[in-house]
């Protein structure tokens, strides 16, 4: 049985003190942009060649709120209604000071399926790996919270706080997907992301003929919570 989604915003403005960051560019994270039917959205962008392609969310009670919570709060810290956000593996909604992109905010959490809109009307899930296998090309949005596995194969996060930068490596090793990327990059310092259902993505390079080559993005496999690094925040 399908959960729908539900979204429980935060009662106050908090500051989020706990792990954040993000790729640089608009594809790899979420944002907040007038849509053509006259309202704020929230929406993916995935670029393919030359073109953006956008991926609206679909249209339900739950993202209505958190729509209008985040525009609340951009208000209120950025002086705009627009702009970025991101929802980490938990359901955990923060979005950065247009000030000091350190700073951070606990917009709420949410939980539950949600789906987006290609940009033909047909409804996908960022969720949605049962018919991918390990190394297949992913034809979504690439988004999702930025992880690192080292040359020597130990998986960490780099934060980026007000006092600094801090390297926050996975306690208990998984091996299992430690294995799955480096089928995909058998050596070397690798980044991937994980999204917001678990989904593990990483870009994999392709030559092309008569042509340099591109990173591609491919599908790896689903974080093990379990082995993973632990929630944070009260939400």
């Amino acid at each position: 049985m399908t959960v729908s989604c539900v979204f429980v915003p935060c009662r106050k403005l908090t500051c989020w003190t706990g792990r954040y960051n993000r790729i640089e560019g608009d594809q790899s994270v979420f944002h907040i942009r007038w849509h053509k039917g006259g309202y704020w959205w929230p929406v993916a962008i995935r670029t393919e060649g030359s073109i953006e392609e956008l991926f609206w969310f679909e249209r339900n009670d739950a993202i209505s709120v958190l729509t209008r919570t985040i525009c609340q709060i951009q208000r209120e810290v950025n002086g705009q209604e627009g702009g970025s956000f991101i929802i980490n593996e938990w359901g955990q909604v923060i979005i950065p000071s247009a000030v000091e992109w350190r700073q951070r905010y606990l917009v709420g959490t949410l939980t539950g399926e949600w789906h987006l809109l290609t940009p033909e009307g047909k409804r996908v899930s960022l969720g949605d790996d049962s018919e991918l296998r390990c190394g297949d090309p992913w034809r979504l949005p690439y988004v999702g919270v930025p992880y690192n596995l080292s040359k020597f194969d130990r998986i960490y996060f780099q934060d980026a706080t007000l006092e600094g930068e801090r390297i926050i490596h996975l306690e208990s090793e998984d091996h299992d997907l430690i294995r799955a990327l480096r089928r995909i990059r058998r050596w070397g310092p690798v980044r991937f992301i994980v999204n917001p259902f678990g989904l593990v993505l990483t870009k994999k390079w392709r030559w092309k003929v008569f042509s340099k080559g591109v990173w591609e993005p491919v599908y790896v496999g689903r974080i093990d919570f379990s082995r993973w690094f632990p929630r944070e925040g009260g939400l």
